[in-house]
């Protein structure tokens, strides 16, 4: 599982160029990441304001997007409920408006990678959703479905519940894109509801892949479970052990057949 942490998103975004501070440029530099792992293709999990860049690789490069989960996306402030586009609009930094865009209701989750992110400045979009026109092109409405293109990649869409700041009003969606509501949810579903959504994401994949994924784990680590369900030797089931055999042949025909 590899994170891609775009351009103007660390230390120093405000030396970064403002070529880079788009979402042709972040599609681009997702793309490269691509890429550099050498595989045909990849699944794609974007949550929030990666959705735009997400979308945009989809349509210059979809044999590379294997499946595409979007988290409680959105592009412009017009995507979200009317006190959180209000919220952001007023916040008088990137580090106040992220408190807003990073809401969560687990209590764990100030002390978790949420309260990195949020310090980390936003992310190289974040300026144009605080600036006058609220951000870039909106995903709201019938644009979601306009931005998927007919593309036929099997896409998640999972929001959070009432305490989401997404508004969720997407219509004319195609048959490819599965939705899930996590009720208990805020902005975060990965968080707030970490075993849900990995169980829903597992589902997912299955239906994608056509493979069965081994559900004998405890989804204690994400990490450990993305990496289950993305292997092609799932790390839940372990090698078999053919010493018992007493010949090579024997031995042989153990290890290459299941």
């Amino acid at each position: 599982m590899v994170e891609v942490t775009f351009a103007g998103s660390a230390a120093g975004a405000d030396e970064t160029s403002a070529a880079l501070l788009s979402v042709g440029s972040c599609a681009a530099q997702l793309q490269a990441a691509v890429r550099a792992l050498n595989v045909p293709a990849v699944h794609v999990i974007a949550h929030g304001l990666g959705a735009p860049a997400a979308l945009a690789l989809l349509r210059a490069q979809p044999a590379l997007i294997r499946s595409l989960a979007l988290v409680s996306p959105y592009g412009s402030a017009f995507d979200l409920k009317p006190a959180a586009a209000e919220a952001v609009r007023s916040a008088r930094s990137s580090a106040a408006a992220g408190a807003t865009l990073l809401q969560t209701t687990a209590l764990f989750a100030k002390n978790s990678c949420v309260a990195d992110a949020a310090a980390a400045g936003g992310g190289p979009l974040l300026a144009q959703l605080l600036g006058a026109t609220g951000g870039g092109a909106r995903l709201g409405g019938r644009a979601l479905a306009d931005a998927l293109g007919g593309a036929e990649t099997p896409v998640l869409l999972a929001t959070g519940g009432a305490a989401d700041i997404v508004e969720p009003d997407w219509s004319a969606l195609p048959a490819s894109v599965t939705r899930r509501t996590f009720s208990l949810a805020g902005h975060l579903p990965f968080v707030d509801q970490r075993e849900d959504f990995l169980i829903g994401y597992a589902d997912f994949l299955d239906g994608a892949d056509g493979v069965a994924t081994n559900r004998e784990l405890k989804f204690a680590n994400p990490v450990t479970t993305l990496k289950e369900l993305t292997s092609d030797r799932p790390l839940g089931a372990p090698p078999k052990d053919c010493a018992a055999f007493k010949t090579d042949a024997a031995r042989a025909y153990c290890e290459n057949n299941p």
